[in-house]
């Protein structure tokens, strides 16, 4: 659109047509921009390669709180049913309540496209580096991203003296990569 031949009596008067064509790119610029972020996203300094061909990990922000959510919601309900109850925090976290915890936990996401494959989290607490909320989409498990992201938590307890984590007691799966990895349980105390 030409502003100077679509001004008639100092107003802007474009064609219909080109009105609706102006329009269309617009709507085709947004529509690339969103298709090229994960691109862009890629390119960020503080990501890392992963261990899917395409995939790259960085530290979640708060502003990746609706896709964290819709990762636990998919991820902790095969987790509910194992155990056998829906008292499970991760089920019923809102977005807010995801970003509260994302400003406190160091938390990686692995990314592929755009879409949130996995994620684990740390904190210190004195001498333990405590590790949680590992999740991995369940159309993806079993090509070893749970024990990539497991390893990359690992590697944030340099110093430590002891990594604490938790699973159900049915989790049959967690169990078995938690101990494939030399993790054991540790006894409770009949106290």
């Amino acid at each position: 659109i030409r502003i100077a031949d679509a001004t008639r009596e100092g107003r802007f008067h474009p064609a219909e047509h080109l009105a609706n064509a102006a329009e269309g790119l617009l709507a085709e610029l947004v529509r690339v921009s969103h298709a090229l972020a994960p691109l862009r996203e890629r390119e960020c300094a503080s990501a890392v390669a992963g261990p899917v061909v395409g995939s790259y990990a960085r530290r979640l922000v708060q502003d990746d709180a609706p896709e964290v959510t819709v990762l636990q919601r998919c991820c902790w309900t095969e987790e509910a049913v194992a155990n056998g109850t829906l008292d499970v925090p991760a089920l019923h976290e809102s977005p807010d309540q995801v970003r509260a915890w994302l400003a406190d936990w160091q938390t990686t996401g692995l990314w592929r496209d755009g879409r949130l494959l996995g994620m684990v989290r740390t904190r210190r607490s004195g001498a333990d580096l405590h590790v949680g909320r590992l999740a991995v989409v369940p159309d993806l498990r079993g090509l070893g991203l749970g024990r990539w992201l497991l390893r990359t938590a690992e590697a944030a307890g340099e110093g430590c003296s002891r990594i604490v984590l938790s699973t159900g007691a049915a989790s049959t799966r967690n169990l078995a990569l938690y101990q494939g990895q030399g993790y054991g349980p540790v006894p409770t105390s009949t106290d």
